[in-house]
């Protein structure tokens, strides 16, 4: 290719491409698939996409998705008591199934909970002293 330039006493210094054009199938495709990898937890994603459209579906007052809004905030309250008194049963003494689990599993679940905002700072680490206190004796 240089020698075609040559003949001209043209000289080509620096070639650069700036540009490559995808057919706009191909790009959207391209983005799809950035995007779907830059959610990552598809299920949290789900989970946070519907809490957000709970409100604006809810401000349609006489509509169907406004029940339904409501109905979807009273499952979610019903599911975050049942897990919150889950969380209760996990630091207390009497809960067989916490205590057949190892100290590492407790505090992982303790954690989980609240990272998800199920229980308070003060009942994980009360939850967490009681477990550490049962292990060391």
């Amino acid at each position: 290719m240089l020698a075609c330039f040559d003949r001209y006493g043209v000289a080509l210094d620096n070639f650069a491409v700036e540009n490559i054009s995808l057919p706009e199938e191909l790009q959207k495709a391209i983005d799809t698939r950035i995007s779907m990898g830059m959610v990552g937890d598809m299920a949290k994603y789900t989970q946070y996409q519907v809490a957000t459209s709970i409100p604006l579906a809810a401000q349609n007052e006489g509509g169907l998705a406004g029940t339904g809004a409501s109905l979807a905030a009273g499952v979610a309250m019903g599911q975050a008591m049942t897990e919150g008194l889950k969380a209760a049963q996990v630091g207390s003494v009497s809960s067989a199934p916490a205590q057949s689990e190892g100290p590492e599993v407790r505090l992982e679940k303790l954690k989980a909970m609240l990272d998800k905002g199920l229980i308070t700072q003060a009942d994980y680490d009360t939850a967490k002293a009681d477990i550490l206190k049962k292990l060391v004796g």
